[in-house]
């Protein structure tokens, strides 16, 4: 019955395979009798968000009568579900799995997996609202389509797709809501700095509904002639400025959001077309958002913290703290050489701080087990509010790859890094030698022994030193 129902509204037998859509037969114990329980604890069936507690130990699945898109991460693994009702009088046409340890509704995009390669080759990447939208559009050949999974556009999100294209067209319902929709995923994509357009839709219509009455040239040429995101937004309030009370009230809700924008050149340019646009001059436009920082308080409260900040917030105490925490930052680079040669020459046990110790064994798991990495991956559930402050971060300040010089910069940083933090110990025992020679010439002892000791030790560090730096920078100068 269900598939009857998706090739009845034009899904292709092979698509449906491609993405693995299924049906959750309309049973309460469909999927739980199909377990043998006892390989598996209460907990874990709570956790997996497959199934909701009854009472005590008993459970009833979560997916009933429903067509199942399977969600997987950027490596193509499984990890959550959608699932959309076949009952036209239910009242959720959509449920979607909670967030679970392994699922992260905030840092997943449905179809990325399949769609990573074809976004990269046009770096753009179109977003859009729903699983068969996704469907109907890759379906058609237009494969650089993505779509959020059961949650609005986050900051996340917009840090996700930068990894992969620099271009973003925003794809959603032709409605209010879609539009607003829209509005609000624009502004999170400008703050990340890349480039927003809007595809528009006629009233009523949806990416699947469109193509579906209409051909896929259609929506090319929309696709085409899709607005930028200042002239959409602008566009989409026009009507409601019709006062200079209400265009006043417009600049400054324009003033929070351009406020929130970290880069200046991006806020710049923006300003400028805004003021072409509104024909409210440049420096008015300035003037209010340097008040806005002065009313919240200061601008680190409505930007992204500096670095500087960041030290202030976050306490690393020792050189091998920072060198940890400045590991971590090129892990999270998403530079596959850096990744593999740090991962290659350091162990999880040598990071030592309580809380980034904890991150580079996700992280570096997580690199072993995935064919591609992204940082959202690591966020879960059991991540303590301390963790994921630490994490987000660690992605903020995590170093662009711009040119060969910067990249060279970093293998010689993640080398630095890595032998201040295989060095430890034996900086500990050369440090102590030195402590003994000074107390032994107090006391006018003899301190040869001592002292070749220490000359053995510091040659030992100098050969660590020495082949770290070998085997690190040579990855980057090969």
């Amino acid at each position: 019955e269900a598939l009857k129902y998706l090739i009845g509204r034009g899904f292709g037998e092979s698509i449906l395979k491609q993405f693995s859509i299924g049906f959750a037969a309309d049973e309460w114990e469909g999927l739980l009798k199909q377990l043998d329980l006892s390989r598996f604890s209460p907990n874990i069936l709570e956790k997996s968000g497959l199934f909701i507690r009854k009472d005590g130990n008993n459970f009833y699945d979560r997916f009933r009568n429903r067509i199942m898109f399977p969600i997987k991460n950027v490596a193509g693994r499984v990890i959550a579900f959608g699932g959309r009702t076949m009952n036209p009088e239910e009242s959720a046409k959509y449920i979607n799995s909670p967030e679970t340890p392994i699922y992260f509704k905030s840092g997943i995009f449905y179809g990325l997996s399949a769609s990573k390669e074809s976004i990269r080759k046009s770096n753009e990447a179109i977003v859009l609202e729903g699983y068969t939208d996704f469907l109907r559009l890759y379906s058609s050949g237009i494969t650089n389509v993505i779509t959020v999974s059961g949650t609005a556009l986050t900051y996340h999100h917009a840090h996700i797709l930068k990894r992969f294209a620099s271009k973003v067209a925003l794809c959603y319902d032709g409605d209010e809501a879609g539009k607003k929709a829209t509005e609000r995923a624009g502004f999170i994509l400008l703050r990340e700095g890349l480039d927003v357009r809007a595809i528009i839709l006629p009233e009523g219509e949806d990416p699947d509904s469109f193509l579906k009455n209409s051909d896929i040239s259609a929506f090319k040429k929309i696709y085409e002639e899709a607005s930028e995101f200042i002239p959409f937004y602008i566009n989409l309030h026009k009507d409601s400025m019709t006062t200079p009370a209400s265009k006043t009230l417009f600049i400054e809700q324009t003033v929070e959001e351009l406020a929130q924008i970290r880069n200046p050149v991006t806020r710049d340019f923006i300003i400028k077309e805004v003021s072409e646009r509104l024909g409210v001059k440049e420096e008015l436009i300035s003037s209010q958002i340097r008040y806005y920082y002065r009313k919240k308080g200061t601008q680190k409260r409505t930007l992204p913290q500096s670095k500087e900040q960041v030290k202030n917030t976050i306490k690393l105490n020792t050189a091998a703290e920072k060198a940890e925490y400045e590991l971590l930052k090129l892990l999270l680079s998403q530079h596959k050489e850096l990744q593999e040669v740090i991962v290659n020459n350091i162990k999880k046990k040598d990071f030592k701080h309580p809380v980034l110790s904890k991150l580079a064994k996700r992280i570096i798991d997580l690199m072993k087990s995935e064919e591609e990495f992204v940082p959202s991956d690591i966020f879960d559930n059991e991540l303590s509010e301390k963790e994921k402050l630490y994490l987000s971060r660690l992605i903020l300040e995590s170093e662009p790859m711009q040119n060969e010089t910067d990249l060279k910069d970093l293998f010689n940083l993640a080398a630095d890094c890595i032998i201040v933090l295989t060095t430890v110990e034996i900086d500990k025992d050369i440090h102590e030698l030195r402590e003994k020679i000074k107390d032994a010439e107090k006391k006018k002892k003899e301190t040869d022994d001592i002292i070749i000791e220490l000359s053995k030790k510091q040659n030992r560090r100098r050969e660590i030193e020495k082949k770290i730096k070998e085997t690190v920078c040579s990855v980057n100068s090969s």
